[in-house]
């Protein structure tokens, strides 16, 4: 059966699941991943996609579930 639901920003997968979960700021993960934080701000708040900076992302955020001993999901 087919869902007819909107695609899921990865700013809000990030947001919902990753900073607010472990009770994170934006300054600090945008200074762990290595990026800027107003390029961080505009993907988390959903006015940008995941530019270059979607693979830094999506690997820090790997190595961080690493540590924490959870598995990784699939963004």
């Amino acid at each position: 059966m087919k869902r007819n639901l909107a695609p899921v920003h990865p700013g809000e997968i990030l947001r919902e699941e990753y900073i607010q979960e472990h009770g994170l700021t934006i300054t600090e993960v945008a200074k762990g991943l290595g990026i800027a934080r107003a390029d961080l701000s505009a993907i988390v708040n959903e006015r940008a996609g995941l530019p270059r900076t979607g693979r830094e992302i999506v690997r820090g955020v790997r190595q961080y579930r690493a540590v924490l001993g959870k598995p990784a999901k699939k963004l």
